[in-house]
């Protein structure tokens, strides 16, 4: 029996958040693309993605609402909850404990893998709470 898309994305985001990366690429599709609307509106590449992942530590992705598409697309609002441990941008690591919502778009390959990966997060929260604003 294969695993239904929303199952791929907990599964994704489980290893994501335990930092299983082995794991996480098991969910992911050859020609994977991720894009943070948060950054631009294209893919991001590996340095910055890279970056992006070992800012924050301690995350904890709630899934509050997810709807699938027709064509298998898959549309997830959930709340993140992480720890700032790292350079995130211009933002020092203090230590400091941040919420927020996003909303992201999952689409899949023939094999149920996750292949794109189109994420847009309350960014004005997100450094409200860091003290950047």
């Amino acid at each position: 029996m294969t695993r239904s898309h929303i199952e791929t994305v907990r599964e994704y985001w489980a290893a994501g958040d335990r930092e299983d990366w082995e794991a996480a690429a098991q969910c992911v599709g050859g020609g994977f693309m991720w894009i943070d609307h948060t950054y631009s509106d294209a893919p991001m590449d590996d340095a910055l993605a890279v970056a992006e992942v070992q800012a924050w530590t301690d995350s904890t992705r709630v899934i509050d609402e997810w709807y699938e598409a027709t064509d298998g697309t898959v549309i997830v609002l959930a709340t993140i909850t992480r720890t700032l441990t790292g350079q995130w941008r211009d933002v020092e690591p203090r230590g400091q404990r941040v919420t927020s919502k996003v909303c992201d778009i999952f689409r899949f390959n023939e094999d149920g893998l996750i292949v794109h990966d189109e994420m847009f997060q309350d960014e004005l929260a997100r450094m409200r709470q860091l003290g950047a604003l």
